[in-house]
């Protein structure tokens, strides 16, 4: 009876195959946790730049008053824009132009007694209205009540697949006080 020490040719390359199996499956799960991570990520981002720029026109508004959507003043040409004045009388504008690419969205505050207005681009290439709705509306019937309808769209490349992020639509309803 001989005495072996060693592995043989067969085992070694079953014990390689295996271990190659464990590696594949191990870097498989990698990879596939760094694509999700990146597309919660990016979600996130959307996320919190709709609630900011929500924050935002809900903080810029709700003291004002006289509402306006159409025949707005400034209003460029094929861009979606409201109008409120404050209680200083200054005039708050919010404007979003689906064009040129990407799209924006802006805030303007022009002072009462004249003088250089500041303009601010609060979203970039992310933020449009809900599908079959204006971004900014004023119910009929009402002059103090102003809805925003809004969601968020990021087109990202993931491991050369694009992939659309979509956010479901949001409406907000926003009561102004100072009529």
């Amino acid at each position: 009876m001989m005495n072996r020490k060693g592995l043989t040719l067969l085992e070694l390359i079953l014990a390689l195959t295996m271990l190659s199996m464990i590696f594949l499956a191990a870097t498989t799960l990698n990879v596939s946790s760094v694509r999700l991570t990146a597309a919660v990520g990016d979600e996130v981002r959307l996320q919190n730049e709709l609630q900011y720029v929500l924050r935002d026109i809900e903080n810029n508004i709700v003291s004002g008053k006289n509402p306006v959507t159409t025949g707005v003043p400034n209003c460029p040409s094929g861009a979606q824009c409201l109008q409120v004045t404050d209680p200083d009388e200054n005039r708050i504008l919010y404007i979003y132009k689906p064009t040129p690419a990407p799209s924006t969205i802006s805030r303007v505050i022009v002072p009462a007694g004249g003088g250089n207005s500041t303009t601010q681009i609060l979203s970039q290439g992310v933020l449009i209205p809900k599908t079959g709705k204006s971004l900014f509306e004023i119910p009929s019937g009402t002059d103090n009540l102003v809805q925003i309808n809004i969601t968020a769209r990021l087109i990202k490349v993931y491991g050369g697949v694009p992939k659309i992020i979509r956010l479901p639509g949001i409406t907000k309803s926003i009561l102004l006080r100072g009529v």
